[in-house]
């Protein structure tokens, strides 16, 4: 483009051998209407690029750390009281986690506040533990689980797979096993 708002943006369009239509767009020395010094700058790639570099300087979280955070969330998961329940999931999981479930998605501690209200209410005898010893990679933890009572405590079986950013859960993968 020679002027106005998109001056010194070129495009390219093709189709990929797959069948795809592609656009390319590039702006090397800016958008025209930036040179304007504009209340609002839109989108840019560098923004991308920025918030990965913030992502990759977090600080790594320690295998006995992440350990540690599991136990706290099978701590969240007995915790009969709404309040120590939240007051333990703001320790262990990010404001905005996200819970993964066959069934639902729940994000957030609200969300899953209820949903481990309504499993207590189901089910006010039982207790989560574990099956076997945390498996840790990198920020990355699973947890095998059973779930009942003192009478049948494997009532319910299954694993978790949390992924963790910054000292806290922001990814619960919950998968049940299905009884034979």
């Amino acid at each position: 483009m020679p002027s106005g708002d998109t001056e010194g943006e070129t495009w390219v369009y093709f189709v990929t051998p797959w069948g795809s239509k592609m656009e390319l767009v590039s702006y090397p020395n800016g958008k025209g209407y930036e040179k304007k010094n504009p209340a609002t700058i839109l989108w840019s790639p560098k923004d991308a690029v920025k918030t990965q570099i913030k992502k990759s300087d977090a600080k790594p979280v320690s295998e006995a750390e992440i350990k540690s955070l599991v136990e706290g969330h099978l701590a969240i998961w007995n915790e009969r009281d709404l309040k120590k329940r939240e007051a333990l999931m703001s320790k262990i999981y990010a404001d905005d986690i996200e819970m993964v479930d066959s069934h639902f998605i729940a994000v957030g501690h609200k969300e899953i506040n209820g949903f481990v209200d309504g499993l207590q209410q189901k089910s006010p005898n039982s207790k989560f533990s574990h099956i076997k010893a945390i498996d840790v990679n990198h920020n990355i933890a699973r947890l095998y689980w059973q779930n009942g009572t003192p009478e049948k405590p494997d009532a319910v079986t299954g694993m978790d797979l949390f992924v963790f950013e910054n000292g806290k859960a922001v990814k619960l993968y919950v998968f049940v096993d299905n009884k034979n």
